[in-house]
């Protein structure tokens, strides 16, 4: 492995771990929907470096899957068998490095998944509340009724406008693994916040 490799893998490892510890202490909702460049956007970059680089590594050395797995195993328990282990360490770095990356971008996926289910739960409440016949009834509050269900229409409108913008950034970002539906039947139903669905998670 060359210097240059050499740096290029510590400097990944280390935004890898600086990007861990900031999901440690909670992420930043609105922070990860409208950054230029998401978490998830460089998780995944550097995941697909980190695998070429590795595949690189493997076709170079001539050995296979379980041979890396085997020399990583070694790498471990500081035995030394077959391979030097210097070897063995440059490959076990790459391994647990991608390893590292793809638990990271699976909490990433969870926090997302999180965040659409909040919104998703926020809408069916606003729905239920403004659908509530006593806020339209007519009576001698009718007039306070009637600007408090202005008001929650409002509310359900700024709401969906939010889960447009989410769903559109979130489907962006995880195209290699969709997280919310593509249809266009919400599109269709997008007037009733309240039973719009658009998590494939939520058809189980």
């Amino acid at each position: 492995m060359s210097d240059s490799e050499d740096l290029e893998l510590e400097e990944a490892l280390q935004g890898a771990d600086e990007l861990l510890q900031d999901m440690e202490h909670g992420p930043d909702v609105k922070h990860l929907v409208m950054s230029p460049v998401s978490t998830q956007e460089q998780i995944t970059r550097t995941l697909k470096d980190l695998e070429e680089s590795l595949n690189v590594s493997k076709n170079g050395l001539g050995v296979d899957d379980d041979t890396l797995e085997l020399w990583v195993a070694d790498v471990q328990k500081w035995a030394e068998v077959a391979a030097d282990l210097k070897t063995k360490r440059e490959v076990f770095e790459k391994v647990m490095a991608v390893r590292r990356l793809k638990e990271e971008e699976m909490i990433l996926c969870r926090e997302m998944h999180r965040h659409w289910t909040a919104l998703k739960a926020r809408a069916l409440e606003l729905g239920t509340i403004s659908s509530d016949s006593s806020l339209v009834g007519m009576s001698e509050d009718a007039d306070a009724k009637k600007g408090l269900h202005c008001l929650l229409l409002k509310k359900q409108t700024e709401l969906k406008a939010e889960m447009v913008k989410v769903k559109d950034y979130y489907q962006r970002i995880l195209s290699h693994q969709p997280l919310l539906e593509t249809g266009e039947e919400e599109e269709e139903n997008s007037d009733d916040a309240a039973e719009s669905d658009f998590s494939t998670s939520d058809e189980d």
